[in-house]
């Protein structure tokens, strides 16, 4: 039994090295997994080196997944009686590697196997868990604040249910948790600027609603639930989104921070949401649509502002709020400015790999619509590079900064991309 295990594993490697020249074999893959996995927990790891290993492990991972499955695949199709022609297919395979010099050490045991398998699993519930872990506490603080930012009774019942269907829907709650995370490293108390970072959400959540309208992405599933205007109609869904647009500015007024960065901060957040930044770049988005002469560089400056200055913005306002040296505050920005390409780039990759019901919204719409899309211009593999790089570069905007902030900013980044390794 255990001759026949061994035939099928050294199949199922062989298999893979024929599919992926690159790949080494098994063991030594998951051997350099391990090491990168005790490198990543050293107190004293580079950040910039410590992303290189991230994205090396991540790639690991995956090689290693695939030859297990490969190998179970194998073993599964003997277990099920398929044993005749799966010995026939082992004797091809071995006949053809008896003609090269090659040979491919890969010596497993069925528990081997297994257990390798498990300890997989658990290795990446792990690095779920611990990443989610790592935003998962001001992501509350924002939940919390939210739930009572609409319950002013001045507010007509109908447009309040309407504000808070989509204000209150979930999401990852990235903008406000970079902002308190900024802050924070900028050693400013959260509870102190946790108005202004809700209002980001209350904005961002508006431009969501507007979007998602038919004179616009004419989407009708947002958050996993049926978009605004599905619920409300098209008439309440605009006034929503004008009143949380509106409010946001009041509830970051709110902020307990010395008025000059607080005027600082509101004209930030002003310039990255009006019409030089998201609403100019929502602009340029449907101009570009159904067109086929959009080059990288445009499609660069469509994003910058149609996602990416709000998310810097989301940065650099936490910065702006704590009174951040100018020199920190440039590497925040930059840290921000990075952030928002890799976020973009990946929200286009999960248009085209993603499904719905874990996404929350539709997918293919960017490519129905014959939208500019960095996959439509330059393919799904090279979108991932590009979105690799931009997190490296926000990554290295941070090195040398200590702390839980610093890493923690790091691992949303990583997290941006680790959706679409």
């Amino acid at each position: 039994m255990l001759k026949k295990e061994g035939a099928l594993l050294r199949l199922a490697a062989m298999e893979q090295v024929q599919n992926e020249d690159k790949l080494k074999n098994f063991e030594k893959q998951f051997s350099r997994l391990q090491a990168i996995v005790q490198e990543l927990e050293s107190e004293t790891l580079a950040l910039e080196k410590g992303m290189a290993l991230y994205r090396e492990g991540m790639l690991c991972s995956k090689d290693c997944r695939e030859m297990l499955e490969n190998a179970k695949h194998q073993l599964q199709k003997w277990q099920n009686g398929e044993e005749a022609s799966l010995q026939l297919e082992i004797e091809d395979t071995v006949r053809a590697q008896s003609a090269s010099d090659d040979s491919i050490p890969f010596s497993l045991s069925r528990k081997k196997l297994l257990l390798l398998v498990a300890e997989l699993r658990s290795q990446d519930e792990t690095m779920a868990s611990q990443l989610d872990a790592l935003f998962s506490r001001r992501r509350q603080l924002v939940e919390d604040f939210l739930a009572g930012a609409v319950r002013d009774s001045a507010v007509p019942e109908t447009l309040a249910r309407a504000m808070n269907y989509s204000l209150l829907a979930g999401g990852k709650r990235l903008r406000p948790v970079l902002c308190l995370t900024c802050a924070s490293l900028c050693c400013e108390a959260e509870a102190k600027v946790l108005p202004f970072a809700c209002a980001l959400e209350m904005i961002h959540t508006y431009s969501l609603i507007h979007d998602d309208l038919p004179a616009m992405d004419n989407d009708d599933l947002r958050r996993g639930k049926p978009s605004n205007h599905k619920v409300f109609g098209e008439a309440c869904a605009l006034l929503a989104g004008d009143g949380l647009l509106t409010d946001a500015f009041a509830c970051a007024c709110q902020a307990d921070v010395p008025p000059e960065r607080l005027v600082a901060a509101l004209a930030e957040l002003a310039r990255a949401a009006g019409s030089a930044g998201m609403v100019g770049g929502q602009q340029m988005d449907m101009e570009c649509t159904g067109r086929d002469n959009v080059d990288l560089e445009h499609l660069r400056a469509l994003h910058a502002k149609k996602t990416g200055a709000l998310l810097r913005a989301a940065c650099t306002c936490g910065a702006l709020l704590a009174g951040a040296e100018e020199s920190l505050y440039a590497r925040i920005a930059s840290f921000g400015q990075e952030l928002g390409v890799a976020f973009q780039i990946v929200d286009d990759i999960l248009d085209e790999i993603s499904d719905p019901a874990v996404l929350g919204k539709p997918v293919h719409s960017d490519r129905e619509q014959h939208k500019a899309t960095y996959p439509a211009l330059v393919g799904l593999e090279k979108s991932r590079e590009f979105a690799s790089e931009h997190v490296r570069l926000a990554v290295r905007a941070l090195e040398g900064l200590a702390g839980e902030d610093a890493r923690e900013l790091c691992s949303l980044a990583r997290y941006t991309l680790e959706r679409v390794v």
